[in-house]
């Protein structure tokens, strides 16, 4: 029988690609155009967990994302992605056999994809602090960490079930596929925060006054503005949570999320 693609029970001993990552220390290195003045945030986290809603409030906060996606029918305030590191992480998806929805491991880079991240990575060399987000960079965090060594993370999580019924919403797809995905994606965040400096970690499944807490803590530790942002819409979230804990992959991914809710509990 062929071995799940997406299965991985030993998420905290294996780096996310498969191979070990070269984890920078220093903040000082710099890289291509860029200052060392420069600050670069990424916001790491699984399809439909809450990465639009907190990119657009830290893009209110002061943080520069440049020209990014602010519409779409499934998220009506955008979901913030570049699209030039969208088309990026597509490609390179895409010529490694995968997609979004089939990651693979051990990506490998084409001269044109390294080429494309320098060109991008050259546009914003004239901003003190900017940021991107793109659920797909949980699969691509290697290669941004060396090209951007003092590159700051912030990761995010949801729920299990509460993607799962997002996924099934939006591309009707198949309960445990979708838990797999959850599962796949969050045991590369595991992986980062385990293994990577200590950085924050916030949950987007709980009450929206805990939420907007966390939001309000990491924008003062980011040390950007928190006097106007209000971007996170509650009515955009549901809450209640579905019951998928007959599928058999459902276990594994709530064990998961609770190790996640305590690293996000230590993390700030």
């Amino acid at each position: 029988m062929t071995k799940n693609p997406f299965t991985r029970p030993d998420h905290g001993k294996v780096p996310p690609n498969g191979k070990e990552i070269e984890l920078p220390t220093s903040h000082s290195v710099m890289i291509y155009l860029m200052n060392s003045m420069n600050r670069t945030i990424t916001v790491l986290g699984m399809h439909r967990s809450g990465t639009s809603a907190l990119m657009g409030s830290l893009e209110q906060a002061g943080l520069y994302i440049g020209h990014t996606n602010q519409y779409a029918e499934d998220n009506i305030k955008g979901n913030r992605e570049s699209i030039e590191i969208l088309a990026l992480h597509n490609d390179l998806l895409d010529r490694n056999g995968g997609s979004w929805d089939k990651p693979v491991r051990n990506l490998m880079w084409d001269p044109v994809h390294r080429a494309l991240q320098t060109t991008i990575i050259k546009t914003f060399e004239d901003q003190p602090l900017w940021g991107f987000k793109d659920p797909r960079t949980l699969l691509t965090t290697d290669m941004w960490l060396k090209a951007l060594p003092g590159l700051e993370l912030i990761g995010i999580f949801r729920h299990p079930f509460l993607v799962v019924q997002s996924l099934i919403t939006r591309n009707n797809m198949p309960a445990e596929q979708a838990l797999e995905l959850w599962y796949f994606y969050n045991t590369n965040l595991h992986w980062l925060a385990k293994n990577k400096t200590q950085f924050p970690v916030l949950e987007f499944s709980v009450e929206a006054a805990e939420f907007n807490d966390q939001l309000q803590n990491l924008i003062t530790v980011l040390k950007l503005d928190n006097n106007s942002v209000d971007f996170f819409d509650t009515s955009l979230r549901r809450r209640a949570i579905p019951d998928f804990s007959a599928e058999p992959v459902a276990r594994r991914c709530l064990n998961l999320y609770e190790t996640l809710k305590e690293i996000g509990i230590n993390s700030m």
